[in-house]
């Protein structure tokens, strides 16, 4: 699409919010997605209220960003929150 001034292309980004995905396979192709720390640090609860590192938020979104093939950027705000992000099992 055009815009933005004379000569000039804007291409629209879509954007979207983690929480609004379930669980599994993100909807998107691409995109920009945000997310809070805490949903990060989130895992769908299997039986026993067992977490799992296959569900995990954070699983979902390497997987759906392509993995090790992965070439793009990862932003983080506010990083002092994501400080137990690798912790396991997570601390206080």
């Amino acid at each position: 699409k055009s815009g933005g001034g004379e000569g000039k292309k804007v291409q629209q980004i879509e954007v979207f919010a983690l929480k609004d995905q379930p669980y599994g396979k993100i909807s998107h192709s691409e995109g920009v997605c945000f997310g809070t720390y805490a949903s990060l640090i989130a895992a769908k609860r299997g039986p026993g209220g067992a977490k799992s590192k296959a569900t995990s938020r954070m699983h979902q979104i390497a997987k759906w960003a392509g993995g090790e093939k992965f070439d793009g950027c990862l932003l983080f705000d506010e990083c002092h929150k994501a400080k137990n992000l690798g912790a396991h099992p997570p601390t206080k």
